[in-house]
């Protein structure tokens, strides 16, 4: 990528230059907000509740996820809606609680996730299916799950080098979702949306708003205003670094896009691009 980003590179298609992110955080005086969006004026309503941002792999297209409106493509003079809440549904394929988070995955095609469940909405032919079970119910060693089992991750994103889709979802023995016992990061097949390499964390209370794939050994999980560099294959938790620094509350959302990550801070519904 350039050495400088126009405000409107945001919208279109990155170039190549920019490099991976490092396996640490770079020192606090090397971090830079190139850019601020405040997604309530972006979006055209006030009541926002953008919960994910993603980049299309194919186009470099941005989108984000309002919960409580739809998927829109983000253009350099506002937003258009992809699909409203009422086209993310359908008779066989009914989500169980609002949506969590995007990934576009090449297309005019999503991977969504909700309660217990992701999906994929083809915006062409405007089809939406339940696409990938995001359940470990099939973990090896692992006991019978409990009758009442469920789960819910807050952060999905797409690695378009190894087509895999990532997760990050805690697992609860009753609905009420009181305590979990178990937390992973899933990965899942594009062809598909099969589950397989479940990596157990060690800290069951972890919740990210928030993940990108930033290397062949790492990605980023964000959670409140720290982000974490983790193991891309033991879920080793390497370092993190605290954005509250830069005015990033509650990471919401994130993804990268070769040189810089964008993240849904929900603190104050905006949306930062950062370059490390």
């Amino acid at each position: 990528m350039n050495s400088r980003i126009a405000p409107l590179a945001l919208f279109g298609l990155v170039a190549c230059g920019g490099g991976r992110v490092d396996v640490q955080p770079p020192p606090v005086n090397a971090v830079t907000v190139v850019e601020r969006i405040d997604l309530a004026s972006k979006l055209g309503h006030e009541d926002v509740d953008v919960t994910g941002v993603a980049i299309a792999p194919d186009t470099g297209a941005t989108y984000v996820l309002d919960a409580a409106h739809g998927i829109y493509r983000l253009d350099a003079d506002g937003a258009s809606l992809v699909a409203d809440l009422a086209t993310l549904r359908a008779p066989w394929a009914e989500p169980k609680s609002a949506f969590t988070d995007l990934a576009a995955i090449g297309q005019n095609r999503f991977a969504l996730t909700a309660l217990s469940d992701g999906f994929l909405y083809e915006a062409d032919t405007n089809r939406f299916i339940s696409y990938f079970c995001y359940e470990p119910g099939f973990i090896p060693g692992e006991d019978p799950l409990p009758a009442d089992f469920t789960q819910l991750t807050n952060a999905l994103t797409f690695d378009s080098a190894s087509d895999k889709l990532y997760a990050q979802p805690r697992s609860f023995e009753s609905p009420d979702m009181a305590a979990a016992f178990r937390n992973d990061i899933g990965q899942f097949d594009l062809e598909g949306g099969e589950g397989y390499g479940w990596i157990e964390l060690a800290d069951v209370d972890f919740t990210a708003g928030g993940m990108a794939v930033v290397s062949d050994t790492v990605m980023l999980l964000g959670a409140g205003s720290k982000l974490h560099w983790v193991n891309r294959e033991s879920g080793a938790f390497l370092s993190h670094l605290d954005l509250s620094k830069y005015g990033v509350g509650a990471i919401e959302g994130l993804t990268y896009d070769g040189a810089d990550l964008l993240i849904v801070d929900g603190a104050n519904d905006t949306l930062v691009r950062l370059r490390l």
